[in-house]
């Protein structure tokens, strides 16, 4: 099984993220107890699980957030 990755979110009806916009993520992450987080970075991509986003000063990260710990995402 090949999965291809999708360089569009929709996010409502009538709203889309396309890949190199600037968003805020916040998260909410199960470790030893539940902790919110906060990330500001581009949206380079996603699949059926969740979205890679770029960040840090020189965006040279790449990380990955699964959709069910997704609380809300912003577009800036």
């Amino acid at each position: 099984m090949k999965i291809e990755p999708i360089f569009t979110l929709q996010i409502e009806d009538d709203w889309y993220i396309n890949a190199e916009t600037g968003v805020n993520i916040t998260t909410e992450r199960c470790v030893d107890s539940y902790v919110t987080k906060t990330f500001n970075g581009l949206f380079k991509s996603c699949n059926e699980d969740g979205i890679f986003l770029e960040i840090g000063e020189d965006e040279s990260h790449i990380i990955f957030i699964n959709f069910d710990e997704i609380i809300c995402i912003e577009e800036v």
